[in-house]
This record gives structure tokens, sequence and C-alpha cells, in this order.
């Protein structure tokens, strides 16, 4: 049976939404219609999805409200581990000893450290924590076979219903992406099926043309998706994923355009999606602004704040930060109390639920 199929038949199993990611799956030299054996029939999903991916080196994530299946370095999930002891002070903790234990009897070459692309960032705040972005077979033997030290900690739900129509009928931008979709095409061109998202949303869809012509990417290129029942920012940023291009918010609507690009030769290709300019306030997440604090992992003395700029940068989305040639950046803007972060939307809702998560761990 293709993989493509044995996908489908998963969805109708159970009842949700899979995205195929031909991009990272065409480097890793997989294609959609490559035969696969193992079958996932009568089968935990997470338990038929390891038996059907892992032997073509492909992995699976909960992403943009989908399973996003594509090379096992795409799909790195980020957890955050408390520590079961709590520690009354654990700027003391010398994190060097416990990632020490993890990465070298834990899937070792599944490090940064080997080559790989997994990475651990300490968390000396709320009683002790641990940031890890790993692929989900890691996490899981993390959890069994340190089930005595660590313990996952759950990213709290986003609170808000679905947005209703504006006065005039209309939406707001920011409104619509909220919404959920029905996005099913084949080999539609993508100017059409933005004026038809564009009608079903009641929100202004506009296609940079200028911008593509100079790019040399057709606004008549042809688009074959097919997403259901998901918020139409996640359909808008896996259908634009395959073509490199990436959209945003602005005054007028909401503006396709295409990605910058990253340097060349050091970054994958998804470092590619379009950046946005954000800021998050530093509330509840480090205990007093930018004091110098000892942290004891094997580097010098480091301010509060540089202990969370790490555990972002070191987890979400590695390769795309400026500091190894991407178009990410973050700064501690100290006068608001904010970091300011630009980076894709995909990793801007990395980083939103990162810190959503380490505000909710017990502050001591």
């Amino acid at each position: 049976m293709p993989l493509r199929d044995a996908i489908r038949q998963l969805t109708e199993q159970h009842n949700v939404e899979f995205f195929l990611d031909g991009r990272s799956m065409e480097d890793s030299g997989v294609r959609p219609d490559r035969p696969v054996t193992a079958r996932g029939d009568r089968q935990p999903l997470e338990t038929a999805l390891g038996a059907i991916l892992g032997p073509m080196d492909l992995g699976f994530d909960v992403r943009d409200d989908v399973i996003f299946v594509g090379a096992r370095h795409e799909t790195l999930t980020i957890v955050v581990y408390r520590l079961r002891t709590p520690v009354s002070d654990p700027r003391r903790i010398d994190f060097r000893l416990l990632f020490k234990d993890i990465m070298g009897k834990i899937e070792p070459d599944s490090w940064a450290a080997k080559g790989a692309f997994g990475t651990i960032c300490p968390w000396p705040y709320g009683g002790g924590a641990i940031v890890v972005s790993q692929t989900r077979a890691v996490h899981r033997q993390i959890v069994k076979n340190r089930r005595d030290v660590l313990q996952p900690v759950s990213t709290p739900r986003p609170k808000g219903a679905v947005p209703k129509p504006d006065k005039g009928d209309r939406l707001s931008p920011a409104a619509a992406l909220r919404q959920p979709t029905v996005c099913r095409f084949s080999g539609t061109p993508l100017s059409e099926v933005l004026a038809a998202l564009a009608k079903r949303h009641r929100v202004a869809i506009i296609l940079d043309r200028e911008a593509l012509k100079e790019a040399q990417v057709s606004p008549t290129l042809p688009v074959t998706v097919d997403l259901r029942g998901i918020p139409l920012q996640s359909a808008l940023t896996l259908m634009l994923r395959e073509s490199s291009l990436s959209w945003s918010i602005e005054a007028d609507g909401i503006r396709i355009a295409i990605a910058p690009k990253a340097k060349e030769g050091v970054l994958d290709r998804k470092a590619t999606e379009g950046v946005l300019d954000r800021e998050y306030p530093l509330d509840g997440l480090v205990p007093s602004g930018p004091e110098v604090r000892m942290v004891p992992t094997g580097r010098a003395l480091r301010r509060d704040t540089d202990v969370l700029i790490e555990a972002v940068t070191g987890t979400v989305y590695t390769r795309t930060w400026a500091i190894v040639g991407g178009p990410g950046k973050i700064e501690f803007d100290a006068q608001k109390n904010v970091l300011k972060i630009r980076q894709s939307n995909q990793a801007h809702e990395q980083i939103a639920r990162l810190l959503d998560t380490l505000r909710a761990l017990p502050q001591r």
C-alpha cells in the first residue's frame, strides 16, 4: 500500500487530519507513493504511525492543528519537564550532570552534540525544569526511563471562542484566521484558491503579484491540498509552505508574498518561512527581571533573560536564528520588559506555547 493511502486510511479510522510535508520528504528521498509494509489498523494511532514512518526515517508531530508528517528532523516536539522533587533554589542545580545522563543513555546519536537535531536547555526557575526538543519516540523514552526524576508539564489550552462576523458581515484578518475552514483543491490555480477562501471567510486576501513576479512564481501555480476543520491560519501555513510562500496580517487584509530567503548553504528550507515581529511580556517567566544570576551549566554568569533566550533559541527552530545565518532575531527590551522576536508564523506559535508552559510551572 502506498504511504499516501496508508495515511488516508488512518485519517478515516481516527477522524483526524494529516498533512504530508512533501518538501522535507523529498529532501529525505521519500515519495508519497512509496510502498509501506507495516499496517496501522487495530493499533493505537501513535503506535501505528511509528510502525509506518520509522523505517522511512520519517516522523510526525501535532502542528498547525493537524498531524504533520515529514522528515524526522522536521518533526521535533518541544516538551518542558519539571523536576519531580522541586529544589528551593534551582539556580544552584548542576544541570550538566542531568544532561549528560539523558543524552548519554537515551538515543545518544539523536542529539545536537552528535550532529543530530535534538536539543536540551536548563530552566532554573519554578522548582527547576528542562526544555527538550526531540522526536516523540525519544520523549517517550525520557518519560519511561526518567519518570522518577522528571515529569512532563502540560501546555495550557488557549482560551477564546471561535470569532463571529463583525459589523458589516466581515471579519478582521486576525479573527478570520482563527475560523475553521475547508481547503480541498486539486490542481487549482493559487489565485483561485485564495479568492475562494477570501469569499468563504469574508476577508480580504491579497496576493502580492509584484513580489511573485520578481521571484518568478506564477499566480496560476497549481495547488493540491485536502484539509478540513482546522483554522484558516493553519491551512494557509501548510498550503503555502510547499511553494515557499508566506502570509502576514496587513491593515488591508491577509497578504500573501514570497518568504524571505535564509543565508544560502547554512539552513534547511524551513528557515525560508515569512517573518513577523512580535513582543512577548516577561511577566511570570523570570522572577526579578535582568539581575545577574549564577546558572552552573558550564558557562559564566548569565542574566535571567539570557537563560530565557537560550531556552527559546536552543529549542525552537534552532537552525533559523541569526546566530547561524537565519532571519530569526531575538532581543530583550529592558524598558518594556519584553522579548522582541522576529520569526516565522510557525516559530511564533511554538514560542508562545513554550512561554505559556514555562509560566505554568509553580513559582517557588
